[in-house]
């Protein structure tokens, strides 16, 4: 899951470089930065990487060596299980903070006998502006089906690539509905929960300490209010049944938006077993531009299950088998089922 609001505190780690064009000295910050803060650390062989990273910048010399150096300790990163990490260019976060990258919008029906539908896209953009106004788009499209009595809804979460957590539950928050939705679990002991309150997404961080002059000072909650929809809307049926479908293509923050969902009794999820990238990225701004998104801490849902390989929905149907959509088809039939 990548968010919009970077820990800047810890990304001038590599931007207050002295020398941002000695390839050691980015190296020895690089390994500083995933060292201490990746999920998977403790299963890298550090000393090996110490000595090779360097070699291995010196025989690429005709490449930019910034970039094989964190695409050889991604390499490493996968070896030991983390297929999230990645690595986002200069370029692609630039245009990231000017709009959303992903053309695929939001969109809805209603599918008869008091069932709405919407389907919902990965957002992959840090503009303010963009997100409230995709989160915003969402709530619209839940209102204008809401205003026949609606006893189920299906949120179609399949082929989500993720990008963006926080616009996809802040426009759902009226089929969510308030308080807290999941958390993400750092190996320090460090908690990150999401939750919604009146049309905004709250994030905070706990269990946070301080180690001063050798003795661990525990922080207050960090909580700052991110995506926000200005009038916020409230379904008029609290009780409706929510199919969520989901597929092997779902991925990331899709992921995360599924899991704010479980936990709900009136929810239950179809399709396939997700993509399993269920690690919560944070974002660390490298020298020449680029951006580090590196799994920091695992995905757990409001009753702190935690989700270390995907999400394994409530009926299992593999869609590719039959030439109708039987997800769908499975949802339908369970929404109209009697409570």
């Amino acid at each position: 899951m990548k968010k919009p609001l970077l820990l800047l505190s810890i990304l001038f780690i590599l931007v207050s470089c002295n020398k941002p064009n000695d390839i050691k000295d980015f190296n020895e910050k690089l390994i500083e930065i995933v060292k201490y803060n990746s999920l998977y650390s403790d299963s890298l062989n550090w000393l090996l990487i110490e000595k090779e990273i360097d070699s291995i910048s010196k025989l690429n010399q005709n490449v930019d060596k910034y970039t094989v150096s964190v695409n050889y300790i991604i390499s490493k990163l996968r070896v030991v299980g983390d297929n999230h990490t990645c690595l986002t260019s200069k370029k692609t976060f630039i245009d990231m903070g000017k709009q959303n990258l992903c053309s695929e919008v939001p969109v809805s029906k209603y599918l008869g006998k008091n069932m709405g539908y919407i389907k919902i896209p990965g957002i992959y953009t840090t503009n303010i502006q963009e997100m409230n106004a995709f989160a915003t788009k969402i709530q619209q499209l839940i209102k204008t089906i809401d205003t026949i009595f609606i006893n189920g809804w299906i949120v179609d979460l399949r082929g989500n690539g993720g990008g963006n957590l926080y616009p996809m539950i802040a426009g759902l928050g009226p089929l969510i509905g308030e308080g807290n939705l999941g958390c993400s679990l750092k190996r320090n002991g460090k908690i990150r929960s999401w939750s919604y309150q009146k049309g905004t997404v709250i994030d905070i961080i706990s269990n946070n300490f301080l180690i001063k002059n050798g003795e661990k000072i525990k922080l207050a909650n960090k909580i700052t209010r991110t995506v926000s929809v200005s009038s916020p809307y409230y379904i008029r049926n609290k009780n409706s049944k929510i199919a969520i479908i989901i597929n092997n293509k779902t991925c990331s923050a899709g992921e995360f938006t599924a899991i704010s969902f479980i936990g709900k009794s009136n929810v239950k999820l179809f399709g396939q077993i997700s993509a399993g990238l269920t690690t919560d990225n944070d974002a660390f701004l490298l020298t020449d531009g680029s951006l580090l998104n590196l799994a920091t801490s695992l995905a757990a849902d409001r009753n702190m299950k935690i989700y270390n390989d995907g999400i394994i929905p409530d009926v299992i149907i593999y869609d590719y088998m039959y030439n109708d959509d039987r997800s769908l088809n499975e949802a339908i039939k369970w929404l109209k089922e009697s409570k």
